[in-house]
């Protein structure tokens, strides 16, 4: 069950963190899960990727550096 009040306490986090100079890659097939992971992750990461095609995934895969891959 998913609860309002959870959900903002989490956004509050997020807040108060420090901009990480990192590259991140989302993967998901859909895209409003890479939506709202994108809204999530751009306050804390210099660069947020996202890709829902998975046959560009090996060509980001090798065509870049990330330091953090969620699948």
């Amino acid at each position: 069950m998913f609860r309002f009040g959870t959900f903002t306490y989490f956004m509050e986090q997020i807040t108060v963190m420090k901009k990480v100079k990192g590259k991140i890659l989302v993967i998901d097939d859909d895209r409003d899960v890479l939506h709202s992971a994108r809204m999530v992750l751009k306050p804390v990461f210099s660069e947020v990727m996202t890709e829902s095609n998975p046959q560009q995934i090996n060509y980001l895969i090798t065509h870049n550096e990330y330091d953090v891959i969620l699948l």
